[in-house]
């Protein structure tokens, strides 16, 4: 079997700014394009004298007990299939760990959220978020540890250093969240830094600024994923997030970021306020070319809701089926989350 020339000369550098190791799980991770490969005891020696050694092939001819020229054939031909197995179809890993992951010792996490900011244009009464920052006059613009202005946004030498740290421990993906990230004043730095570190990135937001030139840059920057929060139907949506244009801003952010060449996520928390409009979102979203959707079960820690253990509004006892004050109206009584994840999926090399 033949390999492009590139290949056979082995780009280590390349090849690790492209592929991220964990040796304690076996597995190597094309951060390009979200595959993982579960490696068996052969590969990962292929993988760990790549990356260890100068002399790759002398290194793998030494580990197996074979001679070089047959270790370099050997090692190309693994490159070659791994470097290409984008192009082949492979499994979708719908939401969990591996079995055996969780009982790992892991030298580093293999994915980090990094919450940009505090700072967000929609009013969700159901945002776990809001005890960062209190709602003033209907505008979260105050720090819980300082004054206006201050600790709204993480700031970016702190933001370099998370993505340094992660980069030297082959953390697998980088998830950047808020309050709305893009709102952070230095934004787009901070995304081509992390593009730069050659992570898969994936960016959670409610698609408010995503337009079609954000959404280049997003996508030449190295962000492979955009979730986009989408609760409902236009109606249903503008009224959980207090916001008249929430469902239009998704919208335009969804086909800008499929025009981009992103992989956009649609993220929907489902209650009892929306859940009769899930088939029609399904539908609005198929549409527009969306192939991957989550649908979260309503959590009840919003900021209309009681303390967990607490009581509701008026002192009585918290109903565990029911979401106190101007919440979602009842809480579903079981997970309701079907969500096919790119960035999950998974190939072996045999």
């Amino acid at each position: 079997m033949s390999c492009p020339l590139n290949l056979c000369l082995l780009d280590t550098a390349e090849l690790r700014r492209r592929f991220a190791f964990r040796p304690e799980l076996s597995l190597l991770y094309d951060r390009r394009h979200g595959l993982e490969h579960r490696l068996n005891e052969t590969a990962a020696a292929f993988v760990s004298c790549t990356f260890s050694s100068l002399e790759p092939a002398s290194a793998v001819a030494g580990h197996l007990g074979v001679t070089r020229d047959f270790a370099a054939g050997e090692l190309a031909r693994f490159w070659s299939r791994t470097v290409l197995a984008h192009t082949r179809p492979h499994s979708t890993r719908k939401s969990g760990a591996p079995p055996g992951w969780s009982a790992a010792d892991l030298a580093f996490p293999l994915v980090i959220e990094v919450e940009l900011t505090k700072v967000c244009n929609w009013h969700c009464d159901f945002c776990y978020n809001v005890w960062k920052v209190p709602d003033d006059y209907g505008r979260r613009a105050r720090s819980v540890t300082g004054g206006a202005g201050d600790g709204l946004h993480l700031p970016i030498d702190a933001a370099r250093r998370i993505l340094d740290e992660a980069a030297a421990n082959d953390c697998l993906r980088i998830r950047f969240s808020g309050g709305e990230p893009t709102l952070h004043p230095q934004f787009r730095e901070i995304i081509a830094y992390a593009g730069e570190k050659g992570f898969d990135i994936e960016l959670f937001s409610n698609g408010t600024l995503i337009d079609q030139s954000l959404a280049s840059f997003l996508s030449r920057s190295g962000v492979r994923v955009l979730l986009v929060s989408v609760h409902g139907l236009a109606a249903t949506h503008n009224r959980m997030t207090a916001n008249p244009r929430a469902f239009e801003h998704a919208m335009n952010a969804i086909r800008a970021g499929l025009e981009a060449g992103m992989t956009v996520l649609p993220e929907c928390l489902v209650s009892a306020e929306n859940i009769g409009e899930v088939p029609g979102l399904v539908t609005r979203l198929a549409g527009l070319g969306v192939r991957h959707a989550s649908f979260m079960p309503y959590v009840p820690y919003g900021a209309q809701d009681p303390p967990p253990g607490g009581r509701a509004a008026g002192g009585a006892e918290p109903d565990r089926g029911m979401h106190a004050g101007h919440g979602r109206g009842r809480q579903l009584p079981c997970p309701v989350r079907a969500a096919a994840l790119p960035g999950n999926r998974t190939g072996t090399y045999q």
